[in-house]
């Protein structure tokens, strides 16, 4: 019973006692609140030509990673918290016809306009990257892009650090691309015992056609014979002449490399001509993971190269089955099933890697910032991210040690099956219907 004298002066002692924790209760979440700077966000530009399926992709796996972080409490830069907000603007530089200049005025009136912190995934074709580059150095904006295959970043980067030591790839480059496509060709022959012959077609891009030659030459290297190497333009749609040079002179498969919305139609095109062998390597439209409805099945035994994991999960790597069931929770579920093949899941990460070094560094700006882009070490959707010396990101075959894309197939009932690297693999490469005895 708490009745005695010294009782009632505990009981004012931890009433006083109760007092104060309140006020430093008080003034302490004051100072927390303080420390987050929601008048002062830091700035995401998104450049890409954003009416088409890839660039699209990746500016939503953008907003995704950068809602993720602010709902986590935002950047901490140096001992205040930062939200990031995202804006984009539509480069256009996918569209047939649209002159260069046009695409840099655009990436020109995001910086003026939105005085970006970053600047991310974009512009998406290389030739308009490269022009773009020159502005964004003068601006010295840290810009992480993750579309654009063209080795000529890399060559830049070594020639002329202190001018573009700003620009970081994410994305596969064109010798990523061709590794991974001629990896599925001769994965497909040796597995399935098909001639070894290959007819190449590809989207007449700077970046594509050397993925092309890529292909064509590693072909040649491993005894493959190429039959043909066709180049079509952003827009073709009539692929009848390449179907039948292939059939007629015996190839077993019809390699794709191109991204553009009208390639689907070679895959219809070889099933309305009978082609008897298999479509393979990177065809955008018919890797989404509603193309097996939208082609009716009839893309059953296509094998296609998922350029990173993440934008098809892997069960094997739970950050990349994470990273696509979120993008759906966010963008619905008919935005997941047309996630792209290329683009959306280093994307994501990019948004990983700009928050990472800016509370590493300490700084959102200047060469600390750029030091720690550098250095990242960090796993991401695509696997482990890290930079070389020509600030590309490292692709291999092993993603606990580099990022890697996939090769899948699809598989009857509508399932893509990964196929490759076999550390990955969740199924084998089986015949399709059509070509069973």
């Amino acid at each position: 019973m708490i009745v005695k004298k010294k009782g009632k002066g505990m009981l004012l002692a931890v009433f006083l006692f109760l007092i104060m924790v309140f006020a430093f209760n008080l003034v302490g979440c004051e100072a927390e609140e303080a420390e987050i700077d929601e008048e002062e966000p830091l700035i995401i530009g998104v450049l890409g030509s954003l009416e088409y399926p890839t660039p699209r992709s990746a500016l939503r796996s953008v907003e995704l990673a950068a809602e993720e972080i602010n709902e986590a409490g935002g950047v901490k830069v140096g001992e205040i918290y930062r939200p990031l907000e995202v804006v984009s603007t539509d480069t256009r530089d996918l569209e047939p016809g649209i002159p260069l200049h046009d695409a840099l005025a655009a990436v020109e009136r995001m910086i003026d306009d939105e005085d970006p912190d970053a600047l991310l995934v974009g512009p998406t074709r290389s030739e308009v990257l490269f022009a773009a580059m020159d502005i964004i150095a003068d601006y010295e904006i840290p810009h992480l892009i993750t579309i654009p295959f063209d080795m000529e970043f890399e060559k830049r980067i070594q020639e002329d650090y202190e001018t573009y030591k700003y620009s970081f790839r994410l994305g596969s480059n064109a010798m990523n691309i061709a590794e991974i496509n001629a990896t599925s060709g001769i994965f497909v022959m040796d597995a399935l015992g098909f001639d070894k012959k290959a007819h190449i077609v590809y989207q007449d891009t700077m970046a594509l056609k050397a993925a092309a030659e890529g292909v064509a030459a590693m072909y040649e290297h491993a005894g493959i014979e190429v039959v043909g190497l066709d180049p079509y333009p952003v827009g073709a749609s009539d692929f009848s002449a390449s179907i039948s040079s292939a059939e007629r002179e015996g190839a077993s498969v019809i390699h794709s490399i191109a991204d553009f919305p009208e390639m689907g139609l070679l895959v219809r095109q070889s099933l309305d001509m009978e082609f008897p062998g298999l479509i393979v390597g990177y065809v955008t439209p018919a890797g989404f993971e509603e193309a097996w409805d939208v082609y009716d099945g009839q893309i059953e035994g296509m094998v296609q190269c998922n350029l990173q994991m993440g934008n098809i999960p892997v069960e094997a790597h739970p950050k990349s089955v994470e990273f696509y069931e979120n993008f759906g929770e966010l963008h619905g579920e008919e935005a997941r099933r047309q996630i792209a093949m290329h683009g959306p899941a280093p994307s994501y990460d990019a948004v990983y890697v700009f928050a990472d070094a800016i509370e590493r560094a300490g700084t959102a700006e200047g060469d600390d910032l750029i030091e720690a882009i550098k250095e990242t070490d960090m796993m991401g959707a695509i696997g482990r991210i890290r930079f070389n010396e020509q600030h590309q990101v490292i692709y291999g075959d092993d993603f606990e040690e580099e990022a890697i894309g996939v090769i899948f197939q699809w598989q009857d009932p509508g399932v893509r099956v990964p196929v490759y690297p076999v550390d990955i693999a969740e199924g084998e490469l089986k015949l399709p219907a059509h070509m069973q005895d």
